[in-house]
Order: C-alpha cells, then structure tokens, then sequence
C-alpha cells in the first residue's frame, strides 16, 4: 500500500474536487426558452393564497421552470408550494417548492421537476401557494406581464377570475435525454455569433484543452521539488 504523503493528499483531492465540479456542471447545465423575463406589473401574493398559471412547452424534456419576483423576495422560513398539473389543473404531475437558483440573480426563482420526455405542444398548469414563515413577510410581488390569451391569464383559484389580467414573468427550461445531447446543444449555443475557428469541433476542444491544461499544471505544481536552501 503505497504511503499516503503530502503529495498523494492533494492529487487525491484534486481528483475529488474535479469529479464533484463536473458532477454538479451536469446536474446545472438547462436551456431556458428564448424570450427574456421582462419586469412588468407588480401582483401581490397573500398567505393563504392559491393562485394558478397555464402555459405551453414548446419543446420536449421541459425540466423546471423559471419565475421573476421582486426583491425582497421569500424570507428564512417562508415557503412558495409549486405543482405542476395538466391543463385542467385538477391532476397534479410534480411537487415542490421555488427555490432561489445556484447561479443567477435573486429575483428569478426555480420549480424544478423530474424532465417531462414529451412535453412538446403540451398545455400544463402552474399551481403556486404562498405560506409566510414570520409576521414580517406581509405578502411576495411577482412580476406580470401582457397576454391576449384570456385561458394563459394569472388566475386567483379561490374566485376562479383574474387577478390582474396578465401572466405571470415566467419561463420554460429544458434538458435533453442525456448529458452528451446537453454538452452538443451547449456547444451549438455558444457557438452562434462566433468566427468559425470557435465554433463546433473548434469551441470543445478549445475547452477541453483547456481543462486538461489546467489539471496538468495543478499536477506539475503539487510534483514539483521545493528548492534546497543553501
């Protein structure tokens, strides 16, 4: 058994470290729809309140969904309940709760759910409840925006009517069946706009040298000799 110096610690967590990013890089890794989240009209939510929100997938594998709420947001301890159901709102697909994204900006909130392989065309609806953790959260803003179509409207449950006459500040996110399809619709997305020597086959093995490059120098560093002091 070889012995475990200095050295082999920090090649050992230096291989940990590595598989944990690339772990959690493919657990990240989502394609939002295309149109922004734009900052509109300002709907209060209550405790207490039930409201619901229809859309449609525009593609297949729909994996979460993404909400814009005004800042301050949810408090320690308050809970936004998501479900997601079918266009009738009565059979529920999923359940869980928005939650602030790893990475992005504190006023887009998450619902995620297991990937709907065929969702694409499909009508669902976004069942959201609101319980607050303490007495100085009086209510949550979400942000709404125009919509023609009356049935896609931002709707109170209890009275079954509009609160507003808009919808929510929301967006559809997919992932692809497996991660090699997520890593090509990556490449292809980073690659629009680009000059052709980064694009496709170029971009990938730019970043896999890249990354390649970079662990190989961590390694030399961690092999190399002090130097002897005279």
């Amino acid at each position: 058994m070889p012995k475990m110096n200095s050295k082999n610690i920090l090649l050992a967590l230096l291989g940990i470290s590595v598989l944990l990013i690339f772990f959690r890089f493919s657990t990240l890794i989502a394609f939002p729809e295309s149109r922004t989240l734009d900052k509109g009209e300002i709907q209060k939510i209550y405790p207490g309140q039930t409201f619901s929100q229809k859309f449609i997938a525009n593609r297949d594998n729909l994996d979460e969904l993404q909400i814009l709420i005004r800042t301050p947001g949810p408090k320690d301890g308050d809970i936004m309940t998501a479900k997601l159901a079918d266009e009738t709102c009565a059979n529920i697909q999923a359940e869980g709760n928005l939650e602030k994204p790893f990475l992005n900006t504190d006023n887009v909130y998450l619902f995620k759910f297991p990937r709907i392989a065929d969702s694409k065309d499909k009508k669902y609806c976004l069942l959201l409840s609101y319980r607050s953790g303490s007495d100085s959260t009086k209510y949550l803003r979400f942000f709404t925006i125009p919509e023609e179509d009356k049935s896609m409207l931002l709707m109170n449950t209890a009275t079954n009517s509009p609160l507003n006459g808009e919808a929510l500040s929301m967006r559809t996110v997919y992932r692809n069946a497996t991660l090699w399809q997520d890593l090509n619709e990556l490449n292809d997305r980073i690659s629009q706009y680009k000059p052709w020597f980064l694009k496709d086959f170029f971009i990938g093995t730019i970043a896999i040298l890249f990354v390649l490059l970079s662990i190989a120098m961590i390694v030399m560093l961690i092999h190399m000799k002090p130097e002897e002091k005279e």
